[in-house]
């Protein structure tokens, strides 16, 4: 015993000596990211992972072995969390391999169900990868949610939804860069079931954060995942609750639609697993007949007329809302319920619980299409945007999958397809892959329960996006761990026979085309998208990302300065951005350094040219407030922003915007006849009307910013104290960039003496920038 602990107290000597001359510094870089958003908790050194535990994504973590590698030569754990907004609270984690070990490459690490808990990262720092992973913000949700709709505030509601995969990302990649010095030369994501949810709704809404993602068995039309739970709830159900269906007789069809396609399917699916789960409704008919004939019972009482209609296309309002059950997949009678969260709570809204399930009909059905579908959703089509940043993404179905019906992947995929223009197209980035015996888990097991994934289907990813190498299959090991089939890319199927290997064509296509209603996805506005403006003798352009204008022409001059090279994200420095709700930091509940909007996608309300004046309207929301930033260009340039709280109770409200004014030499230039020789940032009061004036000698002109609707001025130049990374700013100045800029600040008041909006009260703010050579 002695001996042993010995070696154990040297070796922990050891490896306190070595964190200690590797380590701190890289540490104390993340720990100082923290901001109004980010709050970095235990950040530690580790020799090895955790002891095994239950994986809430077992069934998405490997199918093969090279992947259960533990961590080797320790790696570092940083745990944070992210509020963007009052009642979020979303928990990360980032896992670190040593620096020597980093390959350069940052992975994102989907959830499952309904999340609340931190995922494992396992096999990631083995093998040189940076990842992070998140609970989706739903950890203070009893039971993951399942328990509790009507806690699901707005707040989490979002960060679910969309949110908290796109911060996790933003700041998994600030700590990468604040612990390695640099940026990942290479990011993917991986996740399945409610991580394939997180996979497209990255590759939908914030396509520049990946380069490569995976999206196994997705949940991504999440909406009508819900609406196919309830269809399964009335169907197995009668009107008071009660269940019509044993889990024997359940069984029985599930295994009755395998032995019906064992004299068609080829080998070696004939008996063991269904090649392809796309039954006609003659072919519905008969299986059902033949799991009749197995099962007496299921004659009774109409039992067979709802099985066909748990199969069958269900149409409401008109449209297709579900294209029906896969025969096959095990359909276990009370799993339903599990998968009626959002609808749950909906339903709860209108006073209807679950005792009056029965009562719910087509009206209630479509409401919650209306309400929830927009945000719940990562399923649109249009994936040009991902394409064109030479993005690749590799998508599974299960043919056997009871929870995510393999219907809905293969109707997304076509209407990618459609989109695109052609199934080729289509190949060159995204490619599914539909795998025979493949359930959800907990399903029937026969053959495998879970998608191909792991570290194969990782590498086969990252050969694609850095060597062009297309995959053309992937491996799926069966249960009796020896056969291992190369799933074709769909529409093929991989058949074997003596010679081998081949890939046989099928038809292409869902059983039904879901409607447009319950495939609805809200696209904000891109991150880095770009909206122009134009008159006779000026232009701007601006993204809609925090609304930032990056340029201001005026008779062929640039007014406004922007960083020779852009650190990426919504903080960095230049142009105009917007400060909305409050302008300074620290300001309880809200993001980023002067607020929200500085980070926020912006959509386009309405716009209009002409040679005289032009016009553009752009709306976003934070919380119960909603702003609608108006900038109107003819020889001046007019920015206008209107604060309505729609909340019940007073909000506080502080407007300004940020302008990085382009100069030929801060040394030469002057603000109201202050010249500047150091770092100067103060603010002066003002009266509505006032006007700062910028003389720049070195460019030979004047810009003056009139406060109309102002209290206060901001005057702003940095020096040389910016670049360096310092706490709480993004990005860094390139040496000698303070130079080039002036900031003019016109805020509306300070925090300390801003009046609070009452409900239903406005608020506006307005400056003109008047510009002369």
């Amino acid at each position: 015993m002695m001996r042993i602990s010995v070696v154990a107290a040297t070796l922990s000597f050891l490896l306190q000596v070595a964190f200690a001359d590797a380590i701190p510094d890289r540490l104390e870089r993340v720990k100082a990211l923290a901001d109004e958003v980010l709050t970095v908790g235990k950040v530690g050194f580790h020799a090895k992972e955790d002891a095994p535990s239950k994986d809430p994504l077992w069934m998405f973590r490997a199918m093969d072995e090279s992947s259960e590698a533990a961590p080797t030569g320790g790696f570092v754990r940083v745990d944070f969390t992210l509020a963007p907004e009052s009642g979020s609270f979303i928990r990360c984690r980032a896992e670190l391999p040593l620096p020597e070990k980093w390959n350069g490459t940052f992975w994102g690490r989907g959830n499952s169900g309904y999340a609340g808990s931190i995922p494992r990262l396992r096999g990631f720092a083995a093998n040189g990868d940076a990842a992070v992973t998140t609970d989706l913000g739903t950890g203070r949700i009893t039971n993951g949610g399942r328990s509790a709709p009507e806690r699901w505030t707005d707040a989490t509601r979002k960060d679910f939804d969309w949110r908290a995969t796109h911060l996790m990302t933003v700041y998994g990649k600030r700590i990468v860069k604040a612990f390695y010095g640099e940026s990942p030369r290479r990011n993917y994501f991986n996740g399945g079931s409610t991580g394939g949810r997180q996979a497209m709704s990255e590759a939908i809404r914030f396509p520049s954060d990946y380069d490569g993602i995976i999206a196994s068995l997705p949940d991504n039309n999440a909406l009508a995942v819900e609406i196919a739970s309830w269809h399964l709830y009335r169907q197995t159900h009668d009107v008071s609750g009660r269940l019509l269906f044993s889990t024997n007789e359940m069984r029985v069809v599930a295994d009755a639609a395998v032995e019906f396609k064992r004299k068609t399917d080829p080998v070696p699916y004939a008996g063991n697993a269904l090649a392809d789960a796309r039954f006609s409704e003659e072919e519905i008919d008969a299986y059902l007949h033949l799991a009749a004939k197995k099962c007496p019972s299921l004659k009774i009482g109409g039992k067979l007329a709802r099985l066909k209609a748990i199969h069958s296309p269900l149409t409401l309002g008109g449209e297709c809302v579900f294209n029906g059950f896969a025969p096959g997949s095990y359909l276990v009678p009370r799993m339903n319920k599990m998968g009626i969260v959002y609808l749950r709570a909906y339903l709860l809204s209108l006073g209807i619980d679950e005792s009056k399930w029965g009562q719910v009909g087509e009206k209630e059905i479509l409401g919650f299409i209306r309400e929830y579908a927009p945000t719940f959703n990562a399923c649109s089509g249009d994936l040009s945007a991902f394409r064109r940043r030479g993005g690749k993404l590799i998508m599974t179905a299960g043919w056997e999958d009871q929870t995510i019906p393999p219907g809905l992947i293969v109707d997304y995929y076509e209407r990618v397809v459609e989109a695109d223009g052609g199934l080729d197209r289509t190949l060159e980035y995204f490619r599914l892959f539909c795998v025979a015996g493949c359930a959800h888990g907990g399903g029937k097991g026969s053959i495998i329960t879970g998608a191909p994934g792991g570290a194969q289907v990782r590498r086969k990813l990252a050969d694609w996006v850095e060597k062009g190498i297309a995959p053309d299959s992937l491996p799926c090991r069966w249960a009796d761990r020896k056969t291992v089939i190369p799933v074709a890319v769909y529409p093929g199927l991989s058949v074997r026979d003596e010679n081998g290997w081949s890939v046989r064509t099928m038809k292409r296509g869902a059983a039904a085309r879901l409607g447009e209603a319950v495939s609805a996805t809200k696209v904000w506005p891109l991150e880095g998208e770009t909206i122009t403006l134009s008159n006779a003798v000026s232009s701007l352009v601006m993204e809609t990302c925090g609304a930032r204008i990056v340029s201001w022409l005026k008779n062929g001059s640039e007014m406004l300065w922007m960083p020779e090279t852009r650190q990426g994200g919504c903080w960095e420095h230049g142009g105009i951005p917007v400060c909305w709700p409050t302008h300074g930091r620290n300001q309880i509940g809200y993001s980023s350094i002067h607020g929200t909007a500085w980070s926020s996608n912006f959509r386009v309300l309405s716009k209009t040219e002409s040679a005289e004046k032009s016009v553009i309207e752009l709306g976003c929301e934070w919380s119960r407030l909603s702003l609608v930033y108006r900038i109107e260009l003819d020889e001046n340039l007019t920015v206008e922003m209107r604060t309505v709280n729609h909340s019940s109770e007073p909000m506080k409200v502080v407007s300004a915007i940020h302008p990085y004014f382009r100069v030929g030499d801060i040394s030469a230039v002057k603000v109201n006849g202050r010249g500047f020789d150091g770092p100067f940032d103060k603010g002066f009061a003002c009266s509505p009307g006032d006007a700062y004036v910028i003389d720049d000698k070195s460019l030979e002109r004047r810009i003056s910013v009139c406060a109309e609707m102002a209290r206060r001025f901001v005057v702003w130049t940095p020096w040389t104290q910016l670049e360096a990374p310092v706490k709480g700013i993004v990005a860094p100045l390139e040496k000698g960039e303070y130079r080039s800029f002036i900031a003019v600040e016109p805020v509306s008041g300070s925090w300390k003496d801003a009046s609070a909006l009452k409900p239903g009260g406005s608020h506006r703010y307005r400056a003109v920038i008047r510009a002369s050579e």
